[in-house]
This record gives structure tokens, sequence and C-alpha cells, in this order.
């Protein structure tokens, strides 16, 4: 995967563009895969990336495919057209990847969004969406069990979601284990190994006007009958230091970990991202 998003170009809907010197198709393009993120939020940039495997060519030549982007169940929004572009740092590639085209775009609308001609898929989500997080499972993990596996982490995740939202320790106390490592950097840094003192924290944060949205989780199983977490999260808060890119929100990622015997999380280490 390429480290570093090179030219971007972004276009909404109805934004006049200018054509690129090759139109790329099906055929021209064959052995492309799709390597981007796996879920986007509306309104915010995200990398678009497409792969080719095969042996590291010293020099490509560059290249630039339109690609166009559709919402299968969005309502009334047009496609988005955009131009992927070779990267300028040929050995920022990971090995077996012969080159890389990538872009970064705005997506205006909640759905399912699919590309022509390269396929692919992205996840859209409204950043405060109360829909269950997209759980990926790790490619180097080892597989998950059936009884502790992506729908348990999915459910675990969005059930501590909504403990957080409602403000109430009792509930809280179903989704966190009692020997939770818990800990948040943002607005008063805070940490706890008990989980009532989590309760107390979470009460006041529900006063303060806190409410907290996962949107991505990756897993992967670790041993020891855990399922280690990265948790990708949206925090909205009238106290929240605003991020530069100046939303009502802040982007926020937790290292957590799920203890299979109960499916309760044991850990939840947070920070709020850069934006």
């Amino acid at each position: 995967m390429v480290a570093v998003l090179a030219l971007a170009i972004l276009l909404g809907c109805g934004t006049p563009a200018l054509r690129p010197a090759a139109v790329a198709t099906p055929e021209s393009e064959a052995g492309w895969r799709w390597e981007g993120a796996p879920v986007a939020l509306v309104g915010r940039t995200v990398g678009v990336a497409f792969e080719r495997a095969g042996a590291r060519v010293v020099s490509v030549p560059p290249k630039s495919v339109r690609i166009t982007a559709r919402c299968a169940d969005c309502l009334s929004t047009a496609p988005l057209e955009f131009d992927v572009t070779t990267p300028a740092v040929q050995y920022e590639l990971d090995p077996g990847i012969a080159e890389a085209i990538v872009a970064t775009v705005v997506f205006p609308a909640e759905g399912t969004w699919s590309f022509e001609p390269l396929g692919g898929q992205i996840t859209v989500r409204s950043p405060t969406s109360t829909q269950p997080p997209v759980v990926v499972v790790r490619p180097w993990s080892t597989p998950l069990t059936a009884d502790c596996g992506a729908k348990q982490v999915e459910r675990a995740v969005a059930r501590f979601a909504q403990a957080f939202n409602s403000g109430t320790p009792a509930d809280l106390a179903h989704s966190l284990n009692p020997l939770v490592n818990f800990s948040v950097t943002e607005p008063v840094p805070f940490a706890t190994k008990k989980r009532d003192e989590v309760g107390d924290y979470v009460r006041t944060r529900f006063l303060a006007g806190e409410t907290i949205h996962p949107y991505l989780v990756y897993a992967a199983s670790i041993g020891a009958n855990a399922v280690e977490l990265l948790v990708y999260y949206v925090r909205k808060a009238p106290d929240l230091p605003t991020g530069t890119s100046g939303h009502s929100y802040r982007r926020a990622a937790a290292m957590s970990q799920l203890f299979c015997d109960d499916l309760l999380l044991l850990r939840f280490n947070a920070g709020t991202l850069s934006d």
C-alpha cells in the first residue's frame, strides 16, 4: 500500500473536470485491485487507491485513470468523477506491487459507492451515524471463531457506544469487563482500571453533551481467548477542542481488546486524531 497519497484531484457533484490524456477501459486496465479505505465519512477527504500486483518496475510511465464512483443506495445522488494518478515515489510501494494509482476524494452522501472501471467499493457513513461499525479482520490474524468473530466484535463495540451515549453506568457494566483498562486524552486526560470509575466518567461526559459514534474496527485474534481491536470513531461534544479542519466533531481512535469468554471489552485506550 502506498505510504503517501500523491497528486489528488477532488471533484464534487456537477463539477466540470479536464479529461485525462488517456481514458481507461476495463480491458486496458485489467489486473488492478481496490486497496483503499474500507469506510469513509461524509464530507471528509479519504484515500482512494488501486494497486497492480507484479514485479517492481524501475521506471513506470505516468498514469492517469478517470474513475466514476456511483452510489447504489443513495437517494438522488449524482455520480462522482475524478482521476487517480501514479504516485511519484516508486520505492514506497509494498513488495509484490508493480504500481499504484491514488487520489483523495470527498463523498457527499451515505451509502455504498462502487468504482468504474477498476472495481471495488467503499462504505460511506455520516459522522454521527448510529449504524454498527464496519469490522475488518486483519489479513495476518488467525481465523476468528464462530462465537467470537466479526459479528460479535461489531455488537460489542456498538453496545459500548450505546451505553456511553445513554450515560447510564448500569448499561456500561454490560459492555466492559470488570478489569477494564480505560483511558482518554481529551478534553481532560482520564485513566482508570476500575469499571465504576469509568461509569462515573461516562456520566460526566453524558452531562457535558458528548456522544460517540464508531464507524470502523480492525480486529485480529491474539490468542489467550482475546481479539485485539483498533476502533475508529467520532466524538461529538461542545467542550472538545476544535480540529484544524473546523468540523463540529473530532475523529478518534482507540486501542481496544475484546475478551471472548464474556464478549466484554477488556481495554479501551483512546486518543483524538489530528485533523
